[in-house]
Order: C-alpha cells, then sequence, then structure tokens
C-alpha cells in the first residue's frame, strides 16, 4: 500500500482535477455531443460527490470511491469519443495526462491491497516438520544424499555470514530457513524446482524463495577458495604415491571434460550462441577432476555451441581428456583418421586411458544426479546480470559437491609452480625429443612394457 504522504498527495490532486472537471462540464455542456451526453453527466455527478467526499476524511469513503472515479474517468476519458472536446484546451489536456498516469498507477501491484495468502503451516511449523522428518523425507527435499549432520556443518559455516544479518526492524528468516530452501532449489529439476512449487512446500511467498537462494549463494561462494583448489606439489606427490608403480598415467593429476547444462528457455540475447548439436539451448562448462572424483577446477560461462577443446583452450591450463588436442600437458585418446580402424596397439591405449578417465564421467554424474537442477535449468537469461547468476549457480554446487566429498579435510593453496623434478618420471631423452607430445612418449612406454 502507499504510503500517508503519498495518499495525501493523490488526494489533494484529484480534488484540484475534480473541481476543475466540475466547472468545465458545466460550462461547456452545450458542446457535447448528444450520444455522450449521458456518460458526460455521470462523470459530473462522480465529480461533484468525489468533491464532497473529499471533505468528510472519512477512510472507508476515500478507498470504496477514490478508485473508482480515478479508474471510470480514466477509462471513459482516454475513449475517442472524449478526447477532441478535451484536447481543445489547455485543462482538458492536463485532465488526460493526470488520467492517463493514474491508470498506470493503478495497474501497479504496490496500490492493491494487500490480501494475506491462505498457508496450510507457517514457516517456522514446516522447517521444524522437515527437518525432524524421516530421512527419505529430508533428503527428499533437500537434495539427494545431504545428511542432517552435512547440513548443520554447512550451516554453522554460512549461518554468520553478514548477508544473513541486517539492520531492518523486521529481521530476516534464520539462515537454517534459508539454507534449506535454496539446497532444495538447487537439488530440485523440472516443476518440483518451479518458484511456485517450492513456495507451496515451504509456505514463504514466490519472492522469498529467490531471496532466500541469492543469499544463500552469496555465502556459499565465499567458501570456494577453500573447497575448489588446484592441489599441492606435495598433495600431488602423495596421490602418485598412492597409485600403482607400473601405471603409465599415475603422473596425471586429473581429468577434464565439458558438462553441458541444457537452458529450458532460450536466452533473449544472441541465442542462436547456446544452440548446440544436441537440438536444445545450453551453456558449456569445463571441469577438471582428481582421482577422488573431487572438482580441483571450474570454468563457467560458454555457450554451447562452444567446443569442449574451444573453452579448455582459452581456459588457464591443463590436463587429461579424449577429445583435446594432444598437447605436452594433454593427454587424449588417440582418434581415427580417414575413416581407418587404429592398430591394435592404439586401442589398448585408448582402452587405458579411458578406463582411468571414466573418473570425470562419473563426477559429473554424481554432480548432476546430486544437483538436479543442472540437468535442466529454470534460471532465464535475460543478459549479463542473469548469465553471471547462472555462473554462480554452477559455482556453488561445484562447492556443494567437493563439501559431501570430504574435501574440508584438505589443505589447499593455489597451484603457482610446476611440478618437481622428481615427481616427473620420464627420461631426460625423451624429454629432448622434438616435436613429441606427453601422449607420444607415453604411447611409446605403453608399448614397451606390453612387449616385454
Amino acid at each position: 500500500m502507499p504510503r500517508i504522504s503519498d495518499w495525501k498527495e493523490l488526494l489533494n490532486n484529484l480534488n484540484s482535477v475534480s473541481s476543475l472537471l466540475v466547472i468545465r462540464l458545466k460550462l461547456k455542456k452545450e458542446t457535447i455531443p448528444p450520444s455522450i451526453l449521458p456518460y458526460w453527466t455521470i462523470t459530473t455527478n462522480l465529480a461533484c460527490a468525489i468533491q464532497n467526499g473529499l471533505q468528510t476524511n472519512t477512510e472507508k469513503f476515500k478507498r470504496s470511491w477514490l478508485f473508482f472515479f480515478i479508474i471510470y474517468l480514466s477509462k471513459r476519458m482516454s475513449s475517442e469519443k472524449f478526447q477532441p472536446p478535451l484536447l481543445q484546451s489547455k485543462e482538458g489536456v492536463q485532465l488526460l495526462q493526470f488520467l492517463g498516469l493514474v491508470n498506470e498507477l493503478t495497474h501497479q501491484r504496490y496500490l492493491n491491497p494487500r490480501i494475506p495468502c491462505q498457508r496450510i503451516a507457517s514457516r517456522d511449523r514446516t522447517f521444524n516438520t522437515l527437518f525432524n522428518s524421516k530421512v527419505e523425507i529430508f533428503i527428499r527435499w533437500v537434495s539427494l544424499l545431504f545428511p542432517r549432520s552435512n547440513f548443520l556443518e554447512l550451516l554453522s559455516m554460512i549461518e554468520s555470514h553478514p548477508v544473513f544479518h541486517n539492520r531492518s526492524r523486521n529481521p530476516q528468516a534464520p539462515a537454517s530457513h534459508q539454507l534449506l530452501v535454496a539446497l532444495a532449489h538447487f537439488g530440485l529439476s523440472g516443476n518440483g524446482g518451479a518458484i511456485a512449487m517450492l513456495s507451496e512446500v515451504f509456505n514463504v511467498s514466490e519472492g522469498s524463495i529467490e531471496n532466500f537462494t541469492n543469499q544463500t549463494l552469496q555465502a556459499i561462494l565465499d567458501l570456494e577458495d577453500r573447497y575448489v583448489k588446484w592441489p599441492t606439489p606435495q598433495e600431488r606427490v602423495a596421490m602418485i604415491d598412492s597409485l600403482p608403480e607400473d601405471n603409465i598415467f599415475r603422473n596425471c593429476v586429473g581429468f577434464v571434460d565439458g558438462m553441458i547444462i541444457p537452458l529450458e528457455s532460450a536466452p533473449t540475447k544472441n541465442k542462436e550462441d547456446c544452440w548446440m548439436r544436441k537440438m536444445l539451448y545450453a551453456v558449456n562448462s569445463l571441469l577438471v577432476c582428481d582421482w577422488n572424483k573431487r572438482i580441483i577446477y571450474s570454468f563457467h560461462g560458454w555457450c554451447g555451441s562452444a567446443h569442449d577443446q574451444q573453452v579448455y583452450k582459452n581456459s588457464r591450463f591443463l590436463l587429461a581428456d579424449s577429445a583435446y588436442t594432444a598437447t605436452d600437458t594433454v593427454v587424449p585418446a588417440f582418434k581415427q583418421s580417414g575413416g581407418l580402424p587404429l592398430p591394435k596397439s592404439k586401442q589398448d591405449f585408448n582402452y587405458q586411458l579411458s578406463s582411468w578417465r571414466v573418473a570425470i564421467e562419473q563426477c559429473i554424474g554424481i554432480l548432476k544426479n546430486r544437483w538436479q537442477s543442472l540437468k535442466s535449468s529454470r534460471l532465464l537469461i535475460w543478459g549479463s546480470t542473469s548469465a553471471a547468476r547462472l555462473n554462480v549457480w554452477l559455482r556453488v554446487c561445484v562447492i556443494l559437491h567437493n563439501f559431501l566429498r570430504g574435501q574440508s579435510t584438505s589443505n589447499w593453496v593455489p597451484f603457482e609452480s610446476n611440478l618437481p623434478e622428481e615427481v616427473l618420471s620420464l627420461d631426460l631423452d625423451e624429454d629432448k625429443l622434438e616435436n613429441c607430445t606427453l601422449r607420444d612418449r607415453l604411447f611409446r612406454r605403453f608399448r614397451e612394457s606390453n612387449d616385454h
């Protein structure tokens, strides 16, 4: 509802307009066409009634007659029959402008009376019921394989974030409520993840669903430096030592692949860039995971039409995948050339590589099945702001994935140096070979091991 000052200003303007209208109607009555004379008379009577009623200052009269009068005037005076006589005078033009403004204001939601939504239960009761329910019901609305213990641990990490606290007289909902709503928003897809559906389930307004989600996104995003980091040289040495010595890929730091996130609605701008070969609109992300299926690097924001190699080439580094160009840091599988079958040795090499590289496929599957909003995003991309929100959404899902993979016990630091010399098990003679990629050297070693 508008403020009291807005009411007073509107009443004063309406009082002036009604007085002007009464004078104009009485003086120019002889010039009114007979076809619209009945409507003109009704308008005159309404103007006189509203002018007399404004002096009573009764709230009931203001609410009942005020909006009826201005809506009636705005509808009638905007017709072609009434506009020509009014446009002949300066006062008539001002009247039409005022009524047009009032007509626009009456269509705004904040001028309508607030009607409480009938709800089955309160927000607090809904949260307590869901949180204290059976495990099957709790994880159904939060996320698959997200037990209460992890929920409470995550809550303890973000509940003190400034985004959940304000200095308003109306305090925010508890951080636990907002986190529960946001996790459900991340973990549901299709109609189940619609804002209207979540509003009914959690007994909050649709606007609150958006606010809770945005504030939780901001709070969890601050944990990215803690959970998504490139491994240190010491951690890579420990990871290599845990693998069999006869594994030719034991020096591999991780596995890379692209992840497609379909969009349910086409972007409003440059939507052709997001149209991909699978006949849908999507965005593309680059993920790198380690041997334990923890994501150690992610890069988001590419359109669905971008190839995985293009996304990789414009990123900052590294790793192994079967669909990328072979370099000194990338070991892809061999591809067929000219439709000819690969030699038996290269087929065996591809088989060994794919048996290890399947970790990234499994990692993406775990990520999408746990946070099912990534299977088909309902977020609308209107411009740069909404696109940035989608990227933040993806980054937060990656953080939560690592959080549930037990990443919190790892002490990660930014990647600043190359592997130490003792970690590389390649011979010096092979390192000095020109025009020889890492894949070629590994393949040569693979053949030698099979020959023996």
